[in-house]
């Protein structure tokens, strides 16, 4: 007995000694002196600490409304370029098209040459095994009218919406920020991302950075099917027109010493961008098949090559169907021209990628590449021979300045390696939480902790007397365990956060409670001190067993499907459950052994 007493009480000492270790990375915010912090450092290896949530500290919160209506027309379209292939390769019924309805994201029209291949058995046979995804819902001449399922839909939606969420998390994390939070509510189709501890500097870079689509696409550029589009059919009738308008401010080019054509137009002062002139001149013309314009912005430069304030958007004529997306991205990295010393982003394909991009280089080699990210043409090289390593470069544009260049390649880089979004973002609302208004709440809820825990503690001494003590003793060390498991989880901690410690407190005071109230019964039914301690535990037990266990179950509920403070107050609901059954059964009960060992005809309760 002496020696199984005895282990218990090293047990404890070590829990004791570890749980202060794991605690001072919390406590000792901002050691002084060098020796003192490469301690803490150390220390926070190990135990990272806990960290106040955006409430607590300050922040930002904002919330992202996810275009998925985007995300559903995408799919329509990769489902219906598809079935064309498929009924071009297993069908052999060429020039069949596919035209996405305009007024709805989910129908489609799949336009073949006549109405005899539209009727054969082999189309017939392709489209149903596309059943499953898209259904036909009428037919007319040479057309089959098609929609996505209502479940394929649906699931579109909300896989868009998890996607977002995982890869701005991604961006999040690569940029250093810890304790963030990216909430989804599919209900609303919107995204909640708090970011606690942040800067006014830092605001537009993290908003710029969470907001980008990161849709890299490399297309082969056209140029030879650019003199026949723009000098026939109704586009030759624009030319013709633009030449005579001298104060239009698009004007058609010929690259030097080719055939090859291209629009600009500088952005206006007051008025639309370069882009946007082009668009609205290019608007109602019929592209060829599989034949779209990209465009590019480039920044004007003086006489001597310093950067201006125009700025010209030009076109490329290029392939609609990407040759390679960024999907096949292994890995993105900052990289520096050996002849400027400028930076760029350096990609690198994975396996399939390599092989895809290989194979096109293979098939285009003298034709143009026109790297595009998020719908705009970053460069436009030249593809010299084919490239069989799987490795691809961007060259970064506008911003001459090295270090702005530098800025920007950072910036894509985290982008790119955390992958694009699966449909556009755009911020609905936005709001900064100010430090003060966070240490205001820090004060309060510290108030409220100490108020509650000297009541509880003075209760206990006056009301159980000498197994006061024990329990306070308990209660303490309960204290020292959650702060210990919180800081070695690197746990945030938010006031509803703080809260719940207060009712875990709470919580352990009740065991010891039920506890002693046992033992007093069994004290009045004659037994000796020391065996009404062994028979309150044993009978007790189960009774504070069946009430934590009910509450444990529904903070894992909260946990599960909670959200920012709720989860928050979730784990310290669960971590105070476990530390407080402990310290009421195995402190409380070492205590009072300890109490009764030599003395056991009394026990002061």
């Amino acid at each position: 007995m002496e020696r199984k007493w005895l282990w218990r009480v090293i047990v404890l000492v070590l829990l004791i000694g570890i749980s202060v270790t794991a605690s001072i990375t919390t406590v000792i915010r901002a050691p002084k002196g060098e020796d003192e912090q490469d301690k803490v450092a150390a220390l926070r290896d190990l135990f990272p600490g806990i960290n106040l949530g955006l409430d607590l500290q300050g922040g930002l919160r904002m919330i992202y409304e996810v275009g998925v209506e985007a995300a559903i027309e995408d799919k329509r379209d990769h489902i219906a370029e598809s079935i064309v292939h498929e009924l071009g390769e297993t069908a052999k019924i060429k020039n069949v098209k596919a035209i996405g309805a305009r007024d709805n994201n989910y129908q489609f029209d799949l336009v073949f040459p006549d109405a005899k291949s539209m009727k054969s058995d082999k189309a017939k046979e392709v489209l149903k095994d596309y059943r499953r995804i898209a259904v036909e819902t009428s037919e007319s001449a040479s057309t089959v009218h098609m929609e996505l399922k209502p479940e394929i839909v649906k699931e579109t939606e909300e896989m868009s919406i998890k996607q977002a969420v995982e890869t701005i998390s991604i961006r999040i994390d690569n940029m250093g920020w810890a304790n963030t939070s990216v909430i989804p509510r599919l209900a609303n189709r919107d995204i909640i991302v708090q970011i606690p501890g942040i800067n006014e500097a830092e605001i537009s870079r993290i908003k710029r950075i969470i907001a980008q689509t990161a849709r890299l696409e490399l297309k082969i550029v056209d140029d030879k099917g650019t003199a026949e589009f723009f000098k026939t059919g109704a586009m030759k009738e624009k030319i013709a027109a633009l030449a005579d308008d001298k104060d239009s401010p698009i004007s058609l080019h010929q690259e030097p010493g080719t055939g090859h054509y291209y629009l600009s137009a500088k952005n206006q002062l007051r008025g639309k961008s370069g882009r946007q002139l082009i668009q609205d001149f290019l608007e109602g013309v019929e592209f060829p098949e599989n034949r779209e314009i990209s465009y590019q912005e480039q920044q004007g430069k003086d006489a001597a090559g310093n950067p201006t304030a125009d700025v010209t958007w030009r076109t490329y004529y290029t392939l609609k169907v990407a040759g390679i997306t960024g999907e096949y991205i292994d890995q993105a990295a900052v990289a520096f021209s050996q002849d400027s010393g400028k930076p760029y982003v350096s990609l690198r394909f994975n396996q399939e990628g390599a092989g895809i991009f290989a194979q096109l280089t293979g098939e285009n080699v003298k034709e143009r590449m026109a790297i595009i990210l998020d719908g705009k043409v970053q460069s436009a090289p030249v593809i010299q021979e084919k490239i069989s390593g799987g490795n691809c470069q961007i060259t970064l544009g506008r911003a001459d300045a090295r270090d702005n260049l530098l800025n920007e390649a950072n910036d894509l880089v985290i982008v790119l390696n955390a992958g694009a979004l699966p449909a556009p973002i755009k911020p609905v609302t936005e709001s900064t939480v100010g430090p003060q208004l966070g240490q205001d709440a820090i004060d309060m809820g510290i108030l409220a902790f100490e108020i509650a825990i000297i009541a509880i503690l003075l209760f206990m001494l006056v009301y159980y007397k000498g197994a006061g003590f024990a329990a306070n003793l308990a209660l303490v060390c309960n204290g020292v365990f959650i702060v210990a498991i919180l800081s070695g989880g690197g746990a945030t901690l938010t006031l509803p956060g703080i809260a719940g410690i207060i009712l875990t407190m709470g919580m352990a005071v009740d065991a010891n409670v039920i506890i002693y109230e046992r033992i007093r019964e069994e004290l009045r039914g004659g037994k000796s001190p020391r065996a009404a301690v062994d028979a309150g535990f044993k009978r007790a037990f189960w009774t504070i067993f069946d009430a934590q266990i009910t509450t444990f179950i529904a903070g894992v509920v909260m946990f599960q499907y909670g959200t920012g403070e709720i989860k928050g107050f979730a784990v310290t609901l669960l971590v105070g459950i476990v530390t407080s059954m402990f310290s009421a059964i195995f402190i409380s009960r070492l205590v009072l052994d300890f109490m009764t060992r030599h003395r056991s005809d009394q026990l002061s309760i």
